[in-house]
């Protein structure tokens, strides 16, 4: 028993009366005895207070790692969205160059049927005016 709970009692036994001096007895065994399990409550509150602050930490990192996650898709969805409008933006490229090329293109050939068909008056013209002369001069 430790010296202070000793002195406890006997002080106590002192001033009470001697039929009571067995319960103050009993109390610093109880008071002694208690120690170990008020330890051992104290311990217990640590590592509860330790479970609690770990399982606080591993809902904030599965929180961050969520939000990493949802962030990460975000871009990855931004990318692909990116991706297709230039690729979108380069088959109307292409489209606009297509289109551009068959109009030069039908230019080009209605601008050489004109010449064609010039040329060709020209030379029906020509015949005409030689069978002229050459009847008018027979």
């Amino acid at each position: 028993m430790p010296a202070a709970c000793l002195r406890s009692c006997v002080r106590r036994q002192k001033e009470s009366l001697k039929k009571y001096a067995c319960f103050n007895i009993i109390y610093c065994k109880t008071l002694r005895t208690s120690r170990p399990v008020i330890i051992a409550n104290i311990i217990i509150i640590i590592i509860i207070i330790i479970f609690i602050i770990i399982i606080v930490i591993m809902i904030i990192v599965i929180i961050i790692v969520i939000i990493i996650t949802i962030f990460v898709v975000v871009v990855i969805v931004i990318i692909i969205i990116i991706t297709i409008s230039v690729i979108l933006v380069i088959i109307i490229i292409i489209i606009i160059i297509i289109i551009i090329i068959i109009i030069i293109i039908i230019i080009i050939i209605s601008i050489i049927l004109k010449i064609i068909i010039i040329i060709i008056i020209i030379i029906i013209i020509v015949i005409i005016i030689i069978i002229i002369t050459l009847t008018v001069i027979n």
